[in-house]
Protein backbone atom coordinates (compact mmCIF):
# COMPACT_ATOMS: atom_id res chain seq x y z
CA UNK A 1 0.00 0.00 0.00
CA UNK A 2 0.89 3.39 -0.86
CA UNK A 3 2.38 5.76 1.74
CA UNK A 4 0.32 8.43 2.17
CA UNK A 5 -0.02 11.62 0.96
CA UNK A 6 -0.68 15.33 2.03
CA UNK A 7 -1.43 17.55 -0.35
CA UNK A 8 -1.25 21.54 -0.19
CA UNK A 9 -3.19 23.44 -2.71
CA UNK A 10 -2.92 27.31 -2.02
CA UNK A 11 -2.25 29.92 -4.15
CA UNK A 12 -0.14 32.02 -1.68
CA UNK A 13 3.69 30.94 -1.90
CA UNK A 14 4.30 32.05 1.83
CA UNK A 15 1.45 30.04 3.22
CA UNK A 16 3.11 27.31 0.85
CA UNK A 17 6.29 27.52 2.12
CA UNK A 18 5.11 26.99 5.31
CA UNK A 19 3.26 24.42 5.49
CA UNK A 20 6.31 22.56 3.76
CA UNK A 21 8.47 23.79 6.21
CA UNK A 22 6.31 22.51 9.25
CA UNK A 23 4.98 19.07 7.38
CA UNK A 24 8.76 17.99 5.26
CA UNK A 25 10.21 16.05 7.17
CA UNK A 26 7.11 14.15 8.48
CA UNK A 27 4.88 12.68 5.76
CA UNK A 28 5.09 12.59 1.66
CA UNK A 29 3.50 15.78 0.21
CA UNK A 30 2.56 16.83 -2.97
CA UNK A 31 2.16 20.70 -3.23
CA UNK A 32 0.33 22.86 -6.25
CA UNK A 33 -0.42 26.50 -6.71
CA UNK A 34 -4.16 26.58 -6.88
CA UNK A 35 -7.08 24.93 -5.75
CA UNK A 36 -8.08 23.49 -8.97
CA UNK A 37 -4.77 21.76 -9.20
CA UNK A 38 -5.99 19.10 -7.06
CA UNK A 39 -8.44 17.17 -9.18
CA UNK A 40 -5.70 15.95 -11.80
CA UNK A 41 -3.26 14.79 -8.42
CA UNK A 42 -6.28 13.12 -7.10
CA UNK A 43 -7.15 11.60 -10.31
CA UNK A 44 -3.31 10.01 -10.31
CA UNK A 45 -2.76 6.64 -8.45
CA UNK A 46 -1.33 8.79 -5.60
CA UNK A 47 -3.02 7.62 -2.19
CA UNK A 48 -4.00 11.17 -0.25
CA UNK A 49 -4.91 11.20 3.06
CA UNK A 50 -5.09 14.60 4.04
CA UNK A 51 -6.23 17.96 1.45
CA UNK A 52 -5.36 21.37 2.68
CA UNK A 53 -6.74 23.63 0.57
CA UNK A 54 -7.36 26.98 -0.31
CA UNK A 55 -10.91 27.99 0.28
CA UNK A 56 -10.67 31.66 -0.76
CA UNK A 57 -9.52 31.61 -4.36
CA UNK A 58 -11.61 28.89 -6.90
CA UNK A 59 -12.09 29.91 -10.10
CA UNK A 60 -15.34 28.02 -10.56
CA UNK A 61 -16.49 28.13 -7.04
CA UNK A 62 -15.80 26.12 -3.89
CA UNK A 63 -18.61 24.44 -3.97
CA UNK A 64 -18.21 23.23 -7.13
CA UNK A 65 -14.77 22.01 -6.58
CA UNK A 66 -15.58 20.18 -3.27
CA UNK A 67 -18.57 18.11 -5.19
CA UNK A 68 -15.38 17.34 -7.71
CA UNK A 69 -13.10 16.46 -4.91
CA UNK A 70 -15.38 14.33 -3.03
CA UNK A 71 -16.69 12.56 -6.19
CA UNK A 72 -13.33 11.43 -6.65
CA UNK A 73 -11.97 10.75 -3.42
CA UNK A 74 -15.17 10.24 -1.28
CA UNK A 75 -13.61 10.07 2.54
CA UNK A 76 -10.71 12.24 1.83
CA UNK A 77 -10.11 14.91 4.71
CA UNK A 78 -10.12 18.32 3.42
CA UNK A 79 -8.93 20.81 5.94
CA UNK A 80 -9.69 24.37 4.36
CA UNK A 81 -7.36 27.09 4.75
CA UNK A 82 -8.41 30.31 5.47
CA UNK A 83 -7.25 33.63 6.45
CA UNK A 84 -8.69 35.04 9.69
CA UNK A 85 -10.17 38.47 9.00
CA UNK A 86 -12.56 35.77 6.46
CA UNK A 87 -14.03 33.48 8.61
CA UNK A 88 -16.78 32.80 7.04
CA UNK A 89 -14.59 31.53 3.87
CA UNK A 90 -14.04 28.55 6.45
CA UNK A 91 -17.41 28.09 7.66
CA UNK A 92 -18.91 27.59 3.76
CA UNK A 93 -16.35 25.44 3.31
CA UNK A 94 -17.70 23.62 6.22
CA UNK A 95 -20.81 24.20 4.82
CA UNK A 96 -20.06 22.54 0.78
CA UNK A 97 -18.10 19.36 2.21
CA UNK A 98 -14.59 20.45 4.17
CA UNK A 99 -14.00 18.42 6.79
CA UNK A 100 -12.54 22.08 8.81
CA UNK A 101 -10.67 24.75 8.74
CA UNK A 102 -7.91 26.19 9.79
CA UNK A 103 -6.40 29.74 9.83
CA UNK A 104 -3.66 31.72 7.68
CA UNK A 105 -0.61 31.78 8.91
CA UNK A 106 -1.08 28.67 9.92
CA UNK A 107 -0.10 27.88 13.77
CA UNK A 108 2.23 24.76 13.88
CA UNK A 109 1.08 23.20 16.91
CA UNK A 110 -2.27 23.61 15.32
CA UNK A 111 -1.19 21.81 12.35
CA UNK A 112 0.88 19.03 13.10
CA UNK A 113 -2.48 18.02 15.73
CA UNK A 114 -4.81 18.28 12.38
CA UNK A 115 -2.07 16.26 10.28
CA UNK A 116 -1.14 13.80 13.08
CA UNK A 117 -5.28 12.89 13.74
CA UNK A 118 -5.62 12.36 9.64
CA UNK A 119 -2.99 10.31 9.22
CA UNK A 120 -3.17 8.10 12.49
CA UNK A 121 -6.42 7.63 10.96
CA UNK A 122 -5.39 6.07 7.81
CA UNK A 123 -3.33 3.66 9.87
CA UNK A 124 -6.23 1.82 11.47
Amino acid sequence: MATPTILIAHTDETTRDSIKKILTNEFPLVVVETPEAVLPVLNSKTSVALLLLDASTTENGLDNLLQEIRAIAPKLTIIALVNEVNEEDGLEAVRQGANGYIFTPVKTDELRTIVEQTMAKTRN
